[in-house]
């Protein structure tokens, strides 16, 4: 039983941390919004027929990520937004956005647009117009998650004590199940108690119990009620209970076992269910009525 108390507590406290690793992985928005971003260069790259080159480390700061290229890059104006908008529809990133496309040796925007606050795509200037390759790197603004150093740092600090909350949170679920498991555990291991009829038999304290009745038992009465049980319904032979119960100390005549019977019987009479029997030149049969 301890063995699968252990297996009980290992699955549930693992249980518990996939569920926090999880938990971290869908409140870690700048790295899932940096996935994205990279979702939209290697889309990008695949526009200009490039499968092979490299999309530079996402860089980000505040709401502003900014995505770069190992080699040049063309655009149509059109076709970057299509790409953006199916991006982050899927990627469920932000629906109010700034989209910047720079130059890389002057830092001037080549051509720029926003969606959210102002007119969708169809009226974007410039829209059907090719720009050729060149260096360029691309600034995505998200909106609503633009912050200043106060807020990060205010997120921040909640973030954390909402760690820490659910922290202890779990350690209490933990405590509170390995408890309820220990007192299961003890009460499942209690063999000792045995019901026979209406009687509980605690073999271990050498007690019958009979509603609000307490009975005391001999050492051989509680072995030789111990053994008829183990038999109920089958007989006995009576020089078998003498060598189990008896075992090595002494000679005991027929007599003696039947002056044992004799009590037990007194004992459990209170529960016409529960009868010893004598068998004749054979030895006794504990009968529990169904």
């Amino acid at each position: 039983m301890g063995r699968q108390l252990f297996y009980k507590l290992v699955l549930i406290i693992g249980l518990c941390l996939i569920g926090s690793i999880g938990w971290t992985q869908d409140g870690n928005i700048i790295s899932h919004n940096k996935a994205a971003m990279r979702a939209v260069g290697h889309q990008v790259l695949l526009f200009n027929g490039d499968s092979t080159s490299r999309v530079l480390p996402i860089i980000q700061d505040q709401g502003t990520y900014k995505i770069e290229f190992e080699k040049t890059i063309g655009f149509k104006p059109d076709e970057l937004s299509r790409t953006i908008d199916s991006v982050f529809t899927v990627q469920q990133v932000s629906y109010n956005y700034l989209v910047e496309v720079l130059d890389c040796a002057s830092n001037e925007v080549a051509f720029s647009y926003e969606i959210g606050s102002y007119p969708q795509l169809e009226s974007m200037a410039c829209g059907s117009r090719e720009y050729p390759e060149d260096c360029y790197y691309i600034e995505i603004t998200l909106m609503d998650q633009q912050l200043n150093p106060n807020e990060l740092t205010e997120n921040s600090s909640a973030a954390s004590t909402t760690n820490y909350l659910w922290i202890i949170g779990l350690g209490l679920i933990v405590v509170i199940v390995v408890v309820f498991l220990i007192i299961r555990n003890k009460n499942e291991q209690r063999t000792d108690l045995i019901m026979i009829g209406k009687y509980r038999f605690d073999k271990k304290k050498l007690k019958l119990y009979f509603e609000n009745q307490e009975i005391e038992l001999t050492n051989k009465e509680a072995d030789l009620l111990s053994l008829l049980y183990e038999s109920a319904n089958s007989t006995l032979e009576r020089e078998a209970i003498l060598n189990v119960v008896w075992e090595d100390q002494g000679v005991y005549v027929g007599r003696t076992l039947d002056v044992f019977i004799s009590k037990l019987r007194k004992k459990l009479e209170a529960d016409s269910t529960v009868k010893i029997l004598n068998i004749r030149g054979v030895g006794y049969k504990l009968v529990l009525d169904a």
